[in-house]
């Protein structure tokens, strides 16, 4: 008996794409809008690079050029230390409206009733009790007069 050549090893697998935010730390979202809310952001930040790449694949940077153009730049020349209350807003806005969860992840709120499923909505503030108090009485000021009806005149002159 001869011994037998084994045959080549298959060829490795190819390997997944790996997600967009792989190399990125758990809540770079909250950390990259505090960036730029106040911390800054340094230029080819990887945070804003996955941001654009969330926005793009949601196909919400199609339709805000204005977020188009802030990240193209904050991705260039970064965000120094200062208070920009008005991009993060507007930049959480368009994730908001993309369905991007940016803020506190809502909690389920199990019903009461028995088979009732889990609704994923927050429950409303309770009411507070107020005092009323009266601005001023409106009465009328004279008595009305009926209206008469218009005859109509015809087109023309």
């Amino acid at each position: 008996m001869t011994a037998q050549p084994l045959p080549p090893p298959p060829p490795p697998a190819a390997a997944p794409m790996p997600a967009p935010t792989s190399a990125l730390s758990r809540g770079w979202l909250r950390d990259l809008m505090r960036g730029i809310r106040q911390e800054g952001v340094q230029p080819r930040d990887p945070r804003v690079k996955a941001l654009w790449n969330l926005l793009r694949r949601r196909q919400l940077l199609a339709r805000d050029p204005w977020a188009r153009t802030r990240l193209r730049y904050i991705w260039q020349k970064g965000l120094n230390v200062r208070p920009r209350p008005r991009t993060t807003q507007r930049l959480l806005t368009l994730l908001r409206s993309g369905a991007v969860s940016v803020g506190r992840p809502l909690q389920r709120h199990l019903s009461t009733r028995p088979g009732a499923a889990a609704t994923m909505r927050r429950p409303m503030r309770p009411l507070r009790p107020v005092a009323l108090r009266r601005v001023a009485t409106l009465r009328p000021v004279g008595r009305q007069q009926p209206m008469r009806p218009v005859a109509w005149r015809g087109r023309g002159r």
